[in-house]
């Protein structure tokens, strides 16, 4: 790969549109996206954006303690307003997940049955 569809795939990675991305790497934006009409390219740009996005949960979690211990301090502190943000806080974060897992049980439901059908 050149230096060019180098730079582009790590903009584009990063999360810089087609015209910021095609601007850093100066190329025209036509090239590029002749670059992700190729299925290699594009495959590489998946797994690049894909392992952003596990370093990025890695280091979510890393914080969450921090983030649920100052959750519980504002669900201690002496203001009301406090006290009520923190709540709606942990009940829309609570939902959040409920509904995570149920997509996850949606998720393989859906791919013990495409097992099945194979």
């Amino acid at each position: 790969m050149n230096t060019k569809k180098l730079i582009a795939l790590e903009a584009l990675a990063a999360g810089k549109d087609v015209s910021k991305a095609s601007e850093l790497a100066n190329i025209s934006r036509p090239t590029l996206y002749k670059y992700l009409a190729d299925p290699g390219f594009k495959q590489e740009l998946d797994r690049k954006q894909s392992e952003l996005i596990q370093r990025l949960s890695l280091r979510l979690l890393g914080i969450c303690d921090l983030a649920l211990t100052a959750l519980e301090a504002g669900l201690q502190d002496r203001a009301i307003t406090t006290r009520l943000r923190a709540a709606a806080i942990a009940i829309s974060k609570l939902q959040s997940i409920s509904e995570l897992g149920v997509l996850e049980q949606r998720i393989a439901g859906l791919e013990a049955r495409a097992r099945v059908n194979k």
